[in-house]
């Protein structure tokens, strides 16, 4: 079986390791091989984000993934997103990739929206220093990313509508 493919960014307190075909599958751990670690054992959930959408199966075990390169994290690595720009992200795609990609990002926002829904109404968890969790501010902030990612693409964020503003 073949091995999957993935990039680990890595500053002084934290790293990220990320599928390089897998947009959304991407975990942190405090090093490389906990980050990696992390990226297994959310193997499953991710394909029942992706399921129907594209053939996929988690490596059984860390062997499964194959590190094709390392990047040097900051700041924002160490603070808990990923910033580091992989070259395999500049790549040229055709047309089919280019619609694979889509549907798999379309099937993790749709993962997103569900999850959001079904936590509404819900207490949830406090934080690691006593701060609470707020589901609008929460999913704001995963908004906000996503426009600053667009923007690092040299693209814009399309206007907000009801659909966008209710995630």
């Amino acid at each position: 079986m073949p091995r999957t493919a993935i990039y680990v960014e890595a500053g002084s307190k934290r790293a990220f390791a990320v599928a390089v075909e897998w947009p959304g599958w991407s975990r942190a751990g405090r090093n490389e091989e906990e980050a990696i670690a992390a990226l297994l054992a959310y193997g499953d959930r991710y394909a029942g984000v992706v399921r129907g959408v594209a053939p996929f199966s988690s490596p059984k075990d860390a062997s499964g993934f194959e590190v094709v390169k390392r990047l040097k994290g900051d700041a924002t690595t160490d603070f808990g997103a990923p910033s580091a720009k992989s070259p395999m992200d500049a790549a040229l795609i055709g047309a089919v990739e280019l619609e694979r990609l889509a549907k798999l990002l379309a099937a993790c926002w749709t993962a997103f929206d569900r999850a959001t829904k079904a936590a509404r109404g819900l207490e949830l968890r406090t934080g690691p220093r006593g701060g609470g969790r707020d589901l609008e501010k929460m999913s704001a902030h995963v908004m906000d990313a996503e426009k600053m990612y667009l923007t690092a693409l040299g693209a814009r964020a399309p206007k907000a509508t009801a659909a966008t503003t209710t995630r």
